[in-house]
């Protein structure tokens, strides 16, 4: 998705994303500033809710959400953007990224 706002010319691109890991939640923003280095930033990393009892953290999730949207758009929203990367900065690769095993068990 990034690469594709920066080959449509889209200033300061920045994604974001959510990652659900059982019941954590986590949000990041995804950027390029440099040739073909992507820089993945965790904004938020929360426990989501298991059963009734747990929707107290409805608002903490939510404020992470909302979180994510205000950093993410607010680099899309600002008028005087001027950083857009060239499209050589882009990188075709693809990479599967693996947790190593725990080698002290």
């Amino acid at each position: 998705m990034l690469n594709e706002l920066i080959k449509s010319g889209v200033q300061d691109s920045v994604v974001g994303g959510i990652l659900l890991k059982g019941y954590q939640m986590s949000t990041y923003k995804l950027y390029l500033k440099h040739p073909h280095i992507y820089t993945l930033i965790e904004i938020s990393n929360i426990s989501s809710f298991r059963n009734m009892e747990s929707m107290t953290l409805l608002p903490s999730i939510l404020r992470s959400l909302i979180q994510l949207k205000k950093r993410t758009s607010d680099k899309a929203n600002r008028i005087s953007a001027t950083y857009s990367p060239p499209l050589w900065y882009i990188s075709t690769a693809t990479y599967n990224l693996r947790k190593r095993p725990d080698i002290s068990k």
